[in-house]
């Protein structure tokens, strides 16, 4: 679950009653993912988590916690309305029952089946919940860039550019000459940044700027060859209309990671020679 999801969710939770009954919230709560009003099933939720966990008490504890994060994981897979109005009985029945353990891990089960629904009715959702993080006055660095790259995958190129820009900007502002382990962290998040600018550069065939992104995204400074390789994606993007800046960028990969010299050098021959490599699965070297 994304955690803007969680923090929105838990600060509007304490405005809602406690549930009365498990047959009946179930009911509700089968209702709501129905008409698809996933704000209200979200809100409700939370605060039957919070009412479940306050009837756990002293059983509660962070080994209960995890192992309802484990058991609800396959419902990312699996959630279909059918199952989650299964879900919701199950929980209605624990509920009725006292049995507040298994109604604690029905609760989890419920919150993923409700992400899950709504990421259904609106792809488009995560990005609406990041871009909510990446505008508020404090946002983070993280925030602009789970921005930045959603906003690409939904197609909003310009506000994801935008978002990117800020991004680099502020993990400039971090890199600090005396600190070289800590900067070779963010040489790191700088090659993702500026190759994130250049994929949406190119979904938008601005393929000569694309390619001065992956011309900026070697150039970063403090980058430890021994930590991360370099990412393949953009080159790919770019291999039919820029061909001459992924030899240039495929050359600049040997010197700072020498260790995939042979992979890269083998590349470099197949785009000299007409070809158009797949980079596929090698999307870093090592």
């Amino acid at each position: 679950m994304s955690p803007l999801r969680i923090v929105l969710i838990l600060t509007l939770a304490s405005t809602l009653p406690a549930a009365d009954t498990g047959a009946g919230t179930a009911a509700l709560l089968t209702q709501e993912a129905t008409g698809g009003d996933f704000q209200a099933l979200g809100l409700k939720l939370a605060q039957l988590e919070k009412d479940v966990r306050q009837k756990l008490g002293s059983a509660y504890n962070n080994d209960v916690l995890k192992a309802a994060f484990r058991n609800s994981t396959p419902k990312f897979k699996s959630t279909t309305l059918a199952s989650f109005q299964a879900d919701a009985e199950a929980f209605g029945k624990d509920y009725d029952a006292g049995n507040w353990m298994a109604a604690f891990n029905d609760v989890h089960a419920l919150q993923v089946g409700s992400f899950v629904l709504e990421r259904k009715a609106d792809p488009n959702v995560i990005y609406k919940w990041t871009k909510t993080r990446a505008e508020a006055p404090n946002a983070s660095w993280l925030d602009l860039q789970m921005a930045a790259w959603r906003g690409y995958k939904a197609g909003a190129y310009q506000e994801a550019l935008s978002y990117i820009d800020r991004e680099i900007a502020a993990v400039r502002k971090m890199i600090d000459p005396k600190e070289a382990s800590a900067n070779q962290m963010w040489g790191i998040f700088l090659n993702h940044a500026y190759t994130v600018q250049g994929m949406i550069y190119a979904a938008q065939d601005r393929y000569g700027e694309a390619a001065q992104s992956l011309a900026q995204s070697i150039a970063t400074p403090y980058v430890d060859p021994t930590v991360v390789g370099p990412s393949m994606m953009l080159a790919q993007a770019l291999i039919a209309t820029e061909p001459a800046a992924v030899l240039s960028y495929l050359e600049k990969c040997k010197v700072v990671w020498p260790s995939g010299a042979a992979k890269l050098s083998e590349w470099i021959a197949a785009i000299q020679a007409g070809q158009a490599p797949k980079f596929g699965s090698a999307a870093f070297v090592r």
